[in-house]
């Protein structure tokens, strides 16, 4: 179980960073990603830091998807605008992580 997460958070940097590198790449893999990370904390987190981790998985998902519905000019700032919330949502799973295990 933990190295499946691991191995999520592991993916997910990845990809947020090729993302956060190009304001033309596309959100699909990411947001798949995100998905996977949804479904894992909702099977295995655990209290406050698990729904936590939950609620900014969402919410970088919605950040995602409004850069694609964003006029040009509004654009290049939903872009950094999702960088930021999927890295914080990619932190929040690692938190979520370490608590579910211990804070190991």
């Amino acid at each position: 179980m933990t190295s499946h997460a691991i191995t999520l958070a592991a993916e997910a940097y990845a990809l947020h960073e090729a993302y956060a590198q190009s304001s033309h790449s596309r959100s699909d893999d990411l947001v798949a990603k995100l998905g996977e990370m949804e479904t894992f904390a909702s099977e295995h987190g655990h209290g406050e830091a698990g729904e936590q981790s939950i609620r900014h998985i969402r919410a970088a998902t919605i950040a995602l998807a409004s850069v694609s519905a964003g006029s040009d000019a509004e654009r290049p700032g939903l872009h950094r605008t999702a960088i930021t919330i999927t890295l914080s949502a990619i932190l929040a799973f690692e938190v979520a992580l370490r608590t579910a295990v211990g804070g190991r």
